[in-house]
């Protein structure tokens, strides 16, 4: 894998913009794909932060998450 595109990415923001629905005579709900990234990325649930390091958002919409090294051997030895 590339490391330039982090661990995880979510590719489905332009599928989203492009399928928004648009009532008539009004704006759109997100001018471009990268609005509709940002509001993936501002979902996700506060409790993600102790594992995730960084979440970025392309211009384009893909959302790249890369993980946070010191969690996976710790959060691995964590019982369920």
């Amino acid at each position: 894998a590339d490391p330039r595109f982090g661990d995880y990415q979510c590719n489905n923001a332009m599928g989203l913009f492009k399928g928004q629905p648009r009532p008539k005579g009004e704006p759109p709900r997100w001018k471009r794909p990268s609005d509709v990234g940002e509001a993936l990325k501002a979902a996700l649930p506060s409790e993600t932060a102790e594992l995730l390091e960084e979440v970025s958002v392309a211009p384009q919409g893909f959302v790249t998450v890369k993980m946070r090294r010191e969690w996976l051997p710790a959060g691995l030895a964590r019982p369920f």
